[in-house]
């Protein structure tokens, strides 16, 4: 999508119409798209920012990065120098001179009541993504965004290392 064209609910539509005429998306998968959720969220702060960060923001940012295996198991003992490799990709970066941002779209079917819960089940996951940011890039991570479309609601963690 051309960020700057997604201004509202008409214009997401009409971008998702020029990707399946490009060829670039198919119509099965462009029946999918939550057409309305997604202007939700480009009208949101998080939205704009995104739309208005250029080549600042990084979409489907995959990457390979390791951690030692007592972060997925306390109980685990070894040497210092075994690694698990962690293999990822996020959804989106607002990289800024001084700090980045994560966004981790989310598609559940979650009413907005039970956003809460639904994001502390996703923190080891975003977790990862933020170690792996902060390492590779090697600038620290200001926040990190679950944006739940469907439930309209986004669940910021400001990181402490910003």
């Amino acid at each position: 999508m051309r960020l700057s064209e997604v201004v509202d609910e008409a214009a997401v539509r009409t971008e998702v119409e020029r990707l399946v005429a490009s060829g670039v998306l198919a119509p099965e998968d462009a029946a999918l798209i939550a057409v309305a959720d997604l202007a939700w969220f480009f009208a949101t702060e998080l939205g704009q920012r995104v739309r208005s960060a250029g080549d600042g923001y990084h979409r489907e940012w995959m990457f390979l990065a390791t951690a030692p295996p007592e972060t997925f198991d306390p109980t685990v003992g070894g040497d210092d120098t075994d690694r698990v490799l962690i293999r990822g990709v996020v959804d989106g970066l607002v990289v800024m001179p001084t700090a980045i941002e994560i966004i981790d779209f989310k598609t559940d079917r979650v009413r907005p009541e039970a956003v809460a819960d639904r994001a502390a089940e996703y923190a080891a996951q975003v977790g990862l993504y933020a170690r792996a940011v902060r390492e590779i890039h090697r600038r620290p991570v200001a926040a990190t965004h679950l944006v739940f479309l469907h439930g309209r609601r986004i669940v910021t963690h400001q990181e402490s290392d910003a």
